[in-house]
């Protein structure tokens, strides 16, 4: 228990500054703190446009995420984990636990120094014996970044001229862009996202028809850089021994669960609670609790659907672990 609560808790309380938003000189050594603010989503839809930021060596670079979430609720989803390694060889997500998965530190910790290639079940290095500042070669990874929090990355002195991207783990089409030049300007920060139009591409779809029904978890609308926090469609009817096909598009990761009274709770998540269970030939008569396991493009987990028939009348509702406000609500019978 309280593993995913403690990688949390190292990547938010660590490198959460007081008074974050601040701007301006940071303390004693004459750096300045380049603020950039990213993911002006909402509780519902996550903004994934990259962002720009300019910079000196020895600057701090503070990224604020701009999305409010769900006003301060512990459930907010993790939405971002931002890290130095190539976007096309990104750390995996999680690591083999007995039959579940459990958060890669080297994605959801606070990572400083090593080989990127090494952070494949943990930081490549401790942390305190990296380096304490950004160098341009050592591995970064700036913890699990929820709605409203903002994370510190200082640069080295001597850091190169040149552009430096870090990558959302979870997002790899959503990155920081840090360019150190000698005269940095302040970029003006990109428009409010455009979250109802994204919403609005899905959530009209609310209900299927007949036949199997493919729930999408978490879809990013074409041609929007955006992730909508939902059930595609949100509501389901299938017949008495009829079957819902449950599927995820990407990296970001989910679950699917029945059986339980209330959307269980993300930050007491143990292995066995990402492990599958499944009654047999996965044929569900609404009894026990049914858990299909963590859902996600990632080659770590690489598994992206989950099918299961229903035998008995009634109306079921399916939880998503990883975020707290998706549901389906299957209607049998």
């Amino acid at each position: 228990m309280l593993v995913v609560a403690l990688l949390l808790s190292a990547g938010l309380a660590a490198c959460t500054p007081e008074g974050g938003g601040r701007s301006g000189p940071a303390p004693d050594d004459g750096s300045q703190r380049r603020d950039v603010l990213l993911d002006q989503g909402s509780a519902d839809v996550v903004d994934l446009r990259p962002v720009t930021v300019q910079a000196r060596p020895g600057d701090v670079v503070v990224l604020h995420s701009g999305n409010p979430g769900h006003g301060g609720d512990d459930e907010s989803p993790v939405h971002h984990l931002f890290t130095s390694a190539p976007a096309d060889s990104p750390p995996p997500l999680f690591v083999a636990a007995g039959r579940g998965h459990l958060p890669n530190p080297g994605s959801w910790g606070m990572c400083r120094g090593g080989d990127p290639a090494r952070a494949t079940g943990g930081c490549p290095i401790p942390p305190v014996e990296g380096p304490s500042a950004y160098d341009g070669r050592s591995y970064f990874s700036l913890g699990a970044l929820l709605p409203g929090e903002t994370r510190e990355l200082p640069l080295a002195p001597d850091l190169p001229p040149g552009t430096y991207r870090f990558t959302c783990t979870v997002h790899p089409d959503m990155y920081v862009d840090i360019e150190v030049v000698e005269d940095p300007t302040t970029a003006a920060p990109l428009p409010p996202a455009e979250v109802a139009a994204a919403r609005q591409q899905v959530v009209p779809h609310t209900t299927s028809g007949p036949g199997r029904p493919v729930v999408l978890l978490g879809p990013q609308p074409a041609g929007s850089a955006a992730e909508v926090l939902t059930a595609v469609p949100g509501a389901v009817r299938v017949p008495v021994g009829g079957a819902v096909t449950w599927r995820v598009d990407d990296r970001s990761p989910h679950t699917v669960e029945l059986g339980l009274d209330h959307p269980p709770h993300l930050a007491d998540t143990t292995a066995t609670d990402t492990a599958p269970a499944v009654p047999r030939g996965r044929r569900w008569d609404g009894t026990g609790t049914v858990r299909s396991g963590v859902l996600s493009a990632d080659p770590s987990v690489d598994r992206t659907t989950f099918s299961l028939v229903f035998t008995r009348p009634g109306t079921y509702r399916a939880y998503d672990r990883f975020h707290a406000g998706i549901k389906t609500v299957v209607q049998v019978g």
